[in-house]
C-alpha cells in the first residue's frame, strides 16, 4: 500500500491533503469495549495510562518517515 500510496502523489500528482488510519475493525472496537485492543498504541491503564507502540504503530513510523511530501500541484492544475 504505501508504494501504491507514493506513485499517487509522485507520479500521478494526486493531491493528497490528508491521510489517516483506519481499518474495517475500527467498526468493530465500540463491541468489544476494553477487552479488545485497536490501534497503533498499547494504553496500560494500570500504570499512568502508558502509551506503548504497537508493531502497526512502527510500520506507519516508518512508512511516513519515507519522506512523502504533500503534492505541490495547484488545485487548478488538477
Amino acid at each position: 500500500m504505501a508504494k501504491q500510496f507514493i506513485t499517487a502523489v509522485n507520479i500521478d500528482k494526486v493531491n493528497v491533503t490528508g491521510y489517516f488510519i483506519w481499518s474495517l475493525l475500527d467498526n468493530f472496537e465500540w463491541n468489544e469495549g476494553y477487552k479488545s485492543r485497536f490501534g497503533l498504541y498499547y494504553i496500560d491503564f494500570k500504570n499512568n495510562l502508558t502509551r506503548i507502540e504497537k508493531e502497526s504503530g512502527k510500520y506507519y513510523r516508518d512508512f511516513l518517515s519515507q519522506g512523502v511530501r504533500p503534492s505541490t500541484i495547484k488545485r487548478d492544475e488538477l
